[in-house]
Parts: structure tokens; C-alpha cells; sequence
């Protein structure tokens, strides 16, 4: 993102990055969220079968680790709005989407892998939260990694 921003885009750290009116300082500096204030009352109470919080790699490199040997996840990419700064990042650094799923978290910044029938108690529980849950896809036999639904496309999701 400072690559992006910085270096090829050539912006400074009080100039605005978006369209939110959010300068680069804001965005590069933003703190990352803490999940375990809304998980900690879930767990043990819920069925899961694994968690990963997405940092640098992305949910290609994050999420199979929350996966036994011999599955994988299907994601759909169009199942969740990117935020900010996401668009202009791939727009700025003219960043094909398979790096910028491979770098960044999208707006994704936690999943959960919970058993099949447990998700409407998963999303109703985070949602009483005050949280939006998005049901990302499944997991199903297979080479572990991530395979993207649908066509991968040269652009972000909506």
C-alpha cells in the first residue's frame, strides 16, 4: 500500500486517498480491529471448527491454515462489498485482482469455518453483536488452498 501510494502514486501523508475524505495517513495508519471482544462470548457456546484472522497474505495464504489437510475453501468473491481503500489501491497501482486478493484482506478481516447447519446460529449470535456477518462460501474436499467462484475477473467486487 506505501509502494502504491507513496512511490508510484506519488501522493503525501495529508493528501486525500478516496472518496471518503480519508487522507493517506488515515488509511496507512488506521489500527487493525481486535475480534476477540465480540468472539470470546461466542466460543465455547457455538460449534467452530477453526478461525483465521486475515493479515498480510490475504485469504489465499490465511485461511487454509484454518483448514485440516485435504480441504479447501471456496470463496465468493462477489458475496461482500471491497471498501475502500481497496479500489483505489488496485486502480492507483493498476494491481491485477489476483495480487491485490493475495495482499490484501479485502475487507475481510476475520472468518470463521463453523460445521454445516450451524451457520444462521453463527450469523444470528454475530449479529446481535452489532455485527455484519457475510457468509464468504464452504469447504469441501480438495487441495488445500482457496479457489475463487466464478470468474476471476480483472476488477473488484462491486
Amino acid at each position: 500500500a506505501r509502494k502504491i501510494v507513496l512511490e508510484e502514486a506519488g501522493l503525501g501523508p495529508d493528501d486525500p486517498l478516496d472518496a471518503s475524505g480519508a487522507t493517506v495517513a488515515d488509511r496507512l495508519l488506521a489500527r487493525h480491529r481486535m475480534y476477540l471482544p465480540l468472539l470470546a462470548p461466542l466460543l465455547g457456546r457455538l460449534p467452530i471448527h477453526g478461525m483465521a484472522h486475515v493479515t498480510g497474505g490475504g485469504i489465499p495464504e490465511n485461511l487454509p491454515r484454518a483448514l485440516r489437510p485435504g480441504l479447501q475453501a471456496r470463496v465468493d468473491p462477489e458475496s461482500w462489498s471491497v471498501p475502500e481503500p481497496f479500489p483505489t489501491l488496485q486502480r492507483l497501482g493498476e494491481v491485477p485482482i489476483a495480487e491485490m486478493r493475495a495482499v490484501f484482506n479485502m475487507g475481510i478481516g476475520y472468518i470463521l469455518v463453523v460445521p454445516a447447519g450451524s451457520e444462521e446460529e453463527w450469523s444470528a449470535a454475530i449479529a446481535e453483536a452489532g455485527e455484519s456477518p457475510v457468509p464468504l462460501g464452504g469447504v469441501e474436499e480438495g487441495e488445500s488452498g482457496v479457489v475463487w467462484e466464478g470468474s476471476p475477473g480483472d476488477g473488484i467486487p462491486r
